[in-house]
């Protein structure tokens, strides 16, 4: 038996983790389309017509609408006893498209516009805020000279957090060692020794926007010793939103300052990704799409074929889905 299928825009790619031959999640599937988990992955994920794929059709064709797994684990399941005789064959045309998808759960932007600031927020105006955002105004070099000599700073009124957010970029983007080895070692036990979440770092990977994070929690350490207390300014944990002890998050930062309260989420992104292989160049990969025939072959005989026939006639099916948004139809069926 013969059953010949044609169909249209059928998307050969895969966004959502797990499979349709499990039982869904409590949450759902998570969603791995993004830019970000495209870049982690280092690749789109490819689909194809597999013999699940072809079952689900079969199963649609005679009416049952369950989910494949929830087929395949009742007690009487039609195709049971000839999956050893069922056979394929894909003759597709496919072609990449760039196609915006939509994102259900939502992801937060880490750049993204979130609304306006409330500049009068503690962190800008308090007094003591003035004593933290000094360390942003000190040089590589009289950053070191803090750590190690505990000098007299600055203080910087900063009354705008965007300012301190473009700070942050800068120092991320510094080179320049601007320190000797030996104090580099006693800066990092310093550091080490009064920040219990301080990842020890290497001379030959130097990272100061993560030292300058660091510093702002050991000038919080040494203020705390004289008597200054940071308990409104702070979170319940004593720390900075979007500041840790190594990182600083433009996002997580940004969000604090915001009238809404929120972080920017955005509900979608392109599905491609720019790969760059020695000797090719730059590549772009988007979503496939294809269009083309699917003929299954089941080996049974005359009288199976003619019933299974009588029970995709009774269904009266007359266009499905095939993967992923494709369009189908059958075109023939010969016994």
């Amino acid at each position: 038996m013969n059953i010949s299928i044609i169909y249209e825009s059928s998307w050969r790619n895969s966004f959502l983790a797990g499979n349709n031959n499990q039982a869904l999640p409590k949450k759902g599937r998570a969603y791995v389309g993004s830019s970000s988990a495209l870049k982690k992955a280092g690749e789109v994920t490819k689909c194809s017509i597999t013999q699940s794929t072809v079952l689900g059709v079969l199963c649609r064709l005679i009416g049952d609408q369950r989910k494949l797994y929830q087929a395949r684990t009742s007690d009487h399941f039609f195709f049971d006893k000839m999956l050893d005789r069922i056979r394929w064959v894909d003759e597709p045309d496919e072609w990449e498209e760039r196609v915006f998808l939509r994102n259900k759960t939502g992801s937060f932007a880490p750049h993204g516009f979130c609304g306006a600031l409330n500049l009068e927020h503690p962190l800008l105006v308090d007094e003591r805020a003035a004593k933290l955002w000094g360390i942003l105004a000190l040089t590589p070099s009289d950053l070191i000279h803090f750590i190690l000599e505990d000098k007299p700073m600055p203080s910087w009124a900063c009354h705008d957090p965007e300012q301190i957010a473009a700070r942050f970029t800068e120092v991320e983007k510094l080179k320049d060692k601007a320190i000797s080895k030996a104090d580099f070692d006693k800066t990092i036990t310093i550091l080490g020794s009064a920040l219990v979440d301080f990842k020890i770092q290497t001379f030959d990977k130097l990272n100061w926007k993560s030292l300058y994070c660091a510093a702002l929690y050991l000038r919080i350490h040494r203020l705390k010793q004289t008597g200054l207390d940071f308990g409104s300014l702070l979170k319940k944990k004593e720390n900075i939103s979007g500041i840790s002890v190594n990182n600083f998050t433009p996002a997580d930062f940004l969000a604090q300052f915001s009238t809404s309260g929120k972080k920017k989420r955005q509900w979608g992104n392109p599905y491609e990704l720019d790969t760059f292989k020695k000797g090719e160049g730059r590549q772009t990969h988007m979503l496939t799409k294809a269009r083309g025939k699917l003929i299954i072959s089941l080996d049974i005989d005359k009288e199976e074929a003619c019933y299974l026939k009588s029970l995709i006639d009774a269904a009266g099916v007359s266009a499905f889905s095939l993967g992923k948004k494709g369009l189908a139809y059958v075109s023939r069926i010969s016994v």
